[in-house]
């Protein structure tokens, strides 16, 4: 049987991306399919795709061996994915629908903070989420309610989140507790079902763990990453340093995300969940000025662009490792502007499609910041 990928990127706010935003998924899906080795790609509708052309610089897939296999698999397992798959006559493998439903909302993501008290002190019950009439018909006074409850310095600016939503979109911001009615709409109309409202932090870094949940139960961290994000959370690409393990520039925050994935991984397992997952973390400055660790934003119960980060880097070092200490991975650059960068620094710059993906790896991790946009 042939492998056939459905590249549902972004299935999370269909009609509801922007242009940009449809630019980097249409590069992604054939960075995705890369690490899969040979097969069909299909977009959200099963319209076929090219499949990438083999690389000089990648070794032939699959990544990692439980790649290797065969039927159908979709970026995101959705109602429509599965039914495009029994439309075609496929057979699609991966977690079940109906249980991403539930393990991929930020209401399940939010359950995980408090069973495994990930929160520090400062944060420690203060998300909390707005369902039913409450959402639907007093929702300005449940803010209201929940925002009187929080200390002085996390009233100041809030954030409303979506349930079912990706890379930051459809989020609305309060400031000194206030949202403009048409903002409040938009997101109930988006969401109905609710919203989870937390503080906003001023983050000072953006970080990530990638796992899998084996066949058999088991779980594997495949590594933690150093996230380029935009300001809204919307991911442009990863980096990090290349170790026994791939690992975020922190030591310390790499063994804390790997041991919180592992625990996280463990409930996905017990739940039923199959496949690839990413957690989201952050630093972010706290009200006594010290650098904290929120170990736990988001959870992501499918493959993420840092799993496409580390399958890349893993291709990549197969066929080499020897430049490669510092790397880096980005969705964005031309081709001439990735060239006027690496001009004179010591640097082994990988384009990886003519939208301007890269993928680059240095001794030296100044080097490596010269050449980043």
């Amino acid at each position: 049987m042939t492998l056939r990928l459905i590249a549902n990127i972004g299935a999370e706010d269909s009609g509801h991306v922007s242009e940009p935003a449809r630019r980097a998924v249409a590069g992604l899906r054939g960075l995705w399919a890369r690490l899969h080795g040979e097969g069909e790609l299909h977009d959200a509708l099963g319209h076929p795709e090219p499949w990438p052309a083999p690389s000089s610089f990648l070794a032939e897939g699959p990544a990692w061996t439980w790649l290797d296999g065969e039927g159908a698999r979709a970026w995101l397992p959705t109602p429509e994915a599965a039914a495009l798959a029994v439309e075609r006559g496929w057979t699609l493998t991966g977690p079940a629908p109906e249980l991403i439903a539930v393990v991929h909302r930020r209401d399940h993501a939010l359950t995980l903070q408090r069973e495994l008290e990930t929160e520090t002190d400062e944060l420690e019950g203060l998300a909390e989420l707005i369902v039913g009439e409450r959402w639907r018909r007093t929702a300005r006074e449940a803010i209201a309610e929940r925002l009187a409850a929080w200390p002085a310095w996390a009233r100041r600016r809030a954030v409303l989140k979506p349930l079912w939503s990706t890379s930051g979109r459809r989020q609305v911001l309060l400031e000194d507790g206030d949202v403009a009615n048409r903002y409040l709409q938009r997101l109930q109309a988006y969401s109905p079902d609710g919203a989870v409202i937390e503080p906003w932090l001023e983050r000072s870094s953006d970080l990530s763990v990638q796992l899998v949940v084996h066949e058999s139960g088991s779980v594997e961290v495949l590594g933690t990453t150093d996230q380029i994000v935009r300001r809204s959370g919307a991911s442009l690409g990863n980096r990090g340093l290349l170790d026994e393990l791939p690992r975020c520039r922190n030591g310390s925050h790499h063994e804390t995300l790997v041991a919180l994935a592992e625990r996280v991984g463990a409930r996905l397992s017990e739940q039923g969940f199959r496949g690839p997952a990413g957690i989201d973390a952050l630093t972010w400055k706290a009200p006594d000025g010290r650098e904290k660790l929120r170990p736990l934003v988001e959870l992501n119960a499918r493959y993420t662009t840092g799993t496409v980060a580390l399958g890349l880097l893993a291709l990549l070092t197969r066929r080499s490792r020897d430049e490669v200490r510092h790397w880096a991975f980005t969705l964005q650059g031309p081709e001439q502007q990735w060239s006027e960068r690496a001009r004179g620094a010591d640097v082994a710059l990988h384009l990886l499609d003519d939208r301007g993906a890269a993928l680059v790896t240095a001794r030296d991790e100044r080097e490596l910041d010269r050449v980043l946009p």
